[in-house]
């Protein structure tokens, strides 16, 4: 709930009243048309049509025709009731007079001895059903649904910290054209080029007419870099569901019996190949083989409803090679004519930047926990798979064989193959379990393992500071034992009785604990009944989560209001300012940075338990 008040208190502050009640109004009620928007907002057509044009263009709303709202509603395992609530009440007689028709064909059919007028017939009334299903998705795809992202909403907190990372990397350069790319949400390159320079010139109070060819080089090369690095991807285009359609009926249209013989034969024909002359190369092609065998899985329908997808600049080129035209490698202006597109449009990749931030807070873990030496091992693993990474929920990160790691560390350390053995063996092993080993000689990094260590030692210091040191005790030692009574805990966490059932009851109150009650026997008396206490980890980080959330907005208001005051005090207006005036701005200066500071750290937390 209050991730859902942040998001609307979002939506006002950065774009205003109108887009706010917009925003909101697809929040509360989830996708809606844009008449039922017009009718439940009280708003004009063209501010309803603005207001979704602007969520649309800063990534935070997408929107798909009724048919694939249906479809979603089927994939998601959602019951039939909430099918049957969008469909009108004629789609609803004109089913029911189906099932009549069909009922009274297959009656006729029991009853007449000839069945061949009756196949006829049959075959007439299939095609009127199906000519009038087609009619009824012809509609249905006209009637679009819009639905908002509230997560995308949300990432517009972590803005200042996508920057400073930017920075780091990529300079000033690749600062500006994220700083347009976040104001502006989806832009082409010539835009966006258009856009860095005026920004540019801004900033820097000068005119860059004599320098605009080398900055515009400059620009364009360290976009480039970013869409090869995956921070910046192509936004992909909408497509309804006569699109989906015509695509299925191609594929089921090329997968002929002949065709599927001559795959077969194709087939059978590489794998004799394979085993007579690749047998060297055998754990290349196996690896090959399972990423086919993933690709080949997801259909063409899934891929065209798919909403966030990326595409980097490495596979563009590979795809570009494959066709036949590989001189796009050396060929920088036909690389820039690319992407110079008109149509093509480029927003920011937040998932890159998540998975940038997780590898992050694992490197340093591995520093602070185990060594320096240790953190150089995985760093290699990182940059060996991050080129392969795509979610940014992975379990676990692709396999790494031990050559390729020794090769690798060797460009930047001189490490012996036996400490590098060592050092492999220490972080796979159980009490560590940074890496996990897969077969022999590769290793693959455990980042779920890692990311749920550092999630159960933040929450152990938030439990820490809320219930004091023995709060925090007793939630390892649940955690430790599953479930005890509440006079074993005592013991064990070293407590008088009453002191440890106040402490126990404080932490059930907070979320934090379980109470689960074991009855003896059928009457479920209270003398004749065991209570334990426990600890659910998925429900106390959903707990700290909202606790989160809420200080965030409470944290946003307080800051809002001491802006307000200063300004509805005149302060900043007047010329001269007394003693008293200035320790005003002061205070607010000092408290705006310990706000801020507090949000940082939130924002940081909250990455942490809902996005890593």
């Amino acid at each position: 709930m209050s991730k859902i008040q942040l998001a609307e208190d979002l939506l006002f502050d950065q774009f205003g009243e109108v887009i706010g009640k917009v925003g909101s109004t697809l929040i509360a009620r989830g996708p809606q048309t844009m008449t039922e928007l017009i009718q439940i907002t009280s708003l004009t057509f063209p501010q309803v049509r603005d207001a979704l044009l602007v969520l649309i263009q800063h990534n935070m709303c997408v929107y798909y025709d009724k048919n694939i709202f249906l479809q979603k509603l089927e994939s998601g395992n959602k019951g039939n009731d909430d099918e049957d609530e969008m469909k009108t009440s004629t789609e609803k007689m004109r089913e029911l007079e189906e099932k009549r028709e069909r009922f009274k064909m297959r009656s006729k059919g029991n009853e007449n001895p000839n069945t061949g007028p009756l196949q006829s017939n049959e075959e007439e009334e299939s095609e009127a059903i199906k000519a009038e299903k087609q009619k009824l998705f012809d509609r249905q795809s006209k009637i679009i649904y819009y639905q908002i992202i509230i997560d995308n909403i949300i990432m517009r907190l972590k803005s200042a910290k996508f920057l400073y990372v930017i920075k780091k990397k990529f300079g000033q350069t690749g600062e500006d054209i994220l700083h347009i790319l976040l104001q502006y949400g989806r832009l082409n390159l010539q835009e966006l080029v258009s856009k860095v320079l005026q920004y540019m010139s801004e900033r820097t109070h000068e005119m860059l007419i004599l320098l605009e060819t080398t900055q515009k080089n400059n620009i364009e090369n360290t976009f480039q870099k970013m869409v090869k690095e995956r921070f910046i991807k192509r936004v992909q285009p909408t497509v309804n569901s006569i699109q989906i359609q015509e695509e299925k009926k191609k594929k089921e249209g090329n997968n002929s019996t002949n065709d599927l013989r001559e795959k077969l034969t194709k087939k059978n024909v590489a794998t004799k190949r394979k085993t007579i002359i690749d047998d060297d190369n055998d754990d290349n092609t196996n690896s090959d083989g399972k990423a086919k065998k993933r690709k080949k899985k997801k259909t063409a329908q899934e891929e065209m409803m798919e909403l966030d997808i990326e595409e980097d600049f490495s596979s563009y080129l590979t795809n570009a090679m494959s066709s036949g035209s590989s001189s796009l490698m050396n060929n920088e202006e036909q690389d820039m004519s690319s992407f110079n597109a008109e149509n093509i449009l480029w927003t920011t990749n937040y998932t890159q930047f998540i998975r940038t931030f997780r590898n992050q807070s694992i490197l340093e873990y591995v520093e602070r926990v185990i060594g320096e030496q240790f953190k150089s091992v995985v760093e290699v693993l990182f940059d060996e798979t991050s080129s392969y990474q795509r979610g940014k929920n992975d379990p676990l990160s692709t396999p790494v064989k031990i050559e390729k790691i020794y090769e690798r560390i060797q460009q930047h350390e001189d490490m012996g193959r036996k400490i590098l053995e060592n050092h492999l063996n220490y972080l796979s092993s159980n009490d560590i379990d940074v890496l996990k080993q897969m077969g022999r000689d590769t290793y693959v990094i455990n980042l779920q393992g890692v990311v749920d260590k550092l999630k159960r030692e933040d929450a152990e210091i938030i439990i820490g500071q809320k219930f004091s040191v023995i709060g925090c005790r007793i939630f390892r030692l649940l955690l430790e034992k599953k479930y005890m009574e509440q006079k074993h805990v005592a013991e064990l966490a070293l407590l008088p009785s009453g002191e440890a059932r106040t402490l126990l009851f404080n932490m059930l109150r907070g979320g934090i604990l379980t109470l689960q009650e074991v009855p003896k026997n059928k009457e479920h008396a209270p003398q004749q009944t065991f209570y334990l206490w426990g600890v659910r980890l998925d429900t106390v980080f959903d707990k700290l989560v909202e606790d989160m959330y809420k200080t965030v907005r409470n944290l946003r208001l307080r800051l809002k209001k001491e802006q307000q005051q200063i300004i509805e005090s005149g302060i900043l207006e007047s010329t001269f300012l007394s003693e008293e005036q200035e320790e005003q701005i002061r205070r607010l200066k000092n408290i705006e940075d310990r706000l801020e500071a507090s949000l940082i750290q939130l924002v940081d937390l909250l990455m942490l338990f809902e996005d890593f």
